[in-house]
């Protein structure tokens, strides 16, 4: 249910007719503003940088598809019988090269966070199932406004999106 949520979004990210480098161009700025740079997407399943929490080294600007976690929010364990429905936050964190101008960082991070809901929006529907996880809705979509220096790159912002899954295998019939 974990994997599943992280690796869909990061797959959504990158989809070559919807995902955020294709609709970069597109995304509503003022004028003489330039549109986002193209960016990676890296996930913690997949990148030993994203799985530590550590900005990637190489491709930058990146996007950085992760579980959220914050113990305020963390779900109480479950009893037996096991529930099939439950949540995922999923963190997509913007992160850019340390020489970048900080404006155009935190620009740059805004204009492709609005690129990363779109996204989300344009493939969140119910039917998506890996693994016998399905996403059934995105929603709860929360910006994080931040500027936070690691090593050589900078992580300009982020934003919080929260997954329905069903997890039919944990639930045998």
């Amino acid at each position: 249910m974990l994997i599943e949520s992280v690796q869909t979004v990061a797959g959504w990210l990158t989809n070559p007719t919807t995902g955020v480098n294709a609709i970069r161009l597109t995304v509503p700025r003022y004028s003489g503003d330039a549109a986002p740079p193209a960016v990676t997407v890296v996930q913690q399943f997949r990148s030993d940088e994203a799985a530590r929490g550590q900005a990637p080294l190489t491709g930058l600007p990146a996007l950085e598809v992760a579980l959220f976690q914050d113990p305020a929010s963390e779900m109480a364990p479950s009893v037996r019988p096991f529930p099939m429905d439950g949540e995922v936050q999923i963190q997509i964190r913007y992160i850019a090269a340390k020489q970048t101008a900080t404006q155009v960082a935190v620009r740059d991070a805004a204009l492709t966070l609005r690129c990363v809901a779109r996204a989300i929006a344009a493939r969140a529907i119910a039917g998506t199932v890996v693994n016998e996880v399905q996403l059934i809705t995105a929603s709860g979509f929360r910006v994080l406004a931040m500027y936070v220096a690691d090593g050589d790159t900078v992580v300009s912002g982020a934003l919080i999106a929260t997954l329905r899954v069903r997890d039919a295998w944990t639930h045998p019939t």
